[in-house]
């Protein structure tokens, strides 16, 4: 099932650009985008204008988003800001691969509850496997398949946009957590693998204004094992990812983080 967007967050494609030092009441939305992605404190009130401190924050974003660094709101950010990405927040580093921590064991369990009517049958299931599969190909992690009712370490499925972890409204096509030792939302096992099932279509493989499950879990399940976005662009771990695309081959950039947690003996 498929609702509505909620307004605040789409229509930053629609605010006007802006220059350091200029207001416009609309520019409240591009500071709450910075607030909800890591990029202005909580405590930071929205008062439409692009200050010193806005300026700061769009230049990390810039950085990490692989866009010219100019401090300005300008449409080559607008447009990034309104692509669909990962719900999790990027890291305060602004560097290639970036780690939080790693599990306390290399070998982990997963296991499904709810799909999605998109795809015909359970093939987004299969989806899934081929990516914890492409993970565990590159790394010295395994990951077992089990019942749900079995204890897994990750619960995989397709959740309502606004759920108990985490409010994916907008742009955010899916989240999880890190390993439990820096996991930042409901402590406790099973760690979630969610995708958006209110606001985003799921496809397998390119498909019009459809996101490629493969492609998308790939991503999630690098925070699952501990990295964080990735400022490199032909990243797995990079923040954004379009519809009608595929991206299921780890760089370089996304196996380097992972065998700095979890090198190979």
């Amino acid at each position: 099932m498929h609702g509505e967007s909620r307004k605040e967050f789409f229509d930053i494609s629609a605010v006007r650009t802006l220059q350091k030092g200029l207001s416009d009441p609309d520019f409240e939305q591009v500071e709450g985008f910075l607030q909800r992605f890591g990029y202005l404190g909580g405590e930071h009130s929205a008062r439409g204008e692009l200050s010193d401190q806005v300026s700061s924050a769009l230049k990390r974003y810039q950085k990490q988003n692989a866009l010219p660094v100019t401090g300005d709101f300008d449409e080559q950010t607008r447009d990034r800001m309104a692509e669909p990405r990962c719900g999790m927040p990027d890291p305060e580093s602004g560097v290639a691969f970036s780690t939080a921590c790693a599990w306390d064991r290399r070998d982990l369990t997963y296991a499904f509850d709810e799909g999605t009517s998109d795809i015909p049958g359970d093939d987004e299931f299969g989806a899934v496997r081929n990516a914890f599969q492409t993970w565990e190909f590159h790394t010295p992690l395994t990951f077992l398949e089990i019942l749900p009712t079995d204890d897994p370490d990750i619960l995989v499925g397709w959740r309502p946009t606004v759920e108990a972890d985490f409010d994916m409204t907008g742009a955010a096509i899916a989240h999880a957590d890190f390993p439990p030792a820096c996991e930042t939302l409901v402590p406790g096992l099973p760690q979630p693998l969610h995708f958006d099932n209110g606001e985003h279509f799921w496809s397998i493989g390119a498909v019009s204004n459809a996101h490629d499950v493969e492609s998308v879990a790939l991503h999630e399940i690098g925070h699952l094992i501990g990295l964080q976005h990735s400022s490199v662009s032909n990243a797995v771990m990079f923040p954004s990812i379009g519809t009608n695309t595929v991206h299921r081959t780890l760089a370089t950039d996304d196996k380097d983080g992972a065998l700095t947690l979890y090198p190979f003996p």
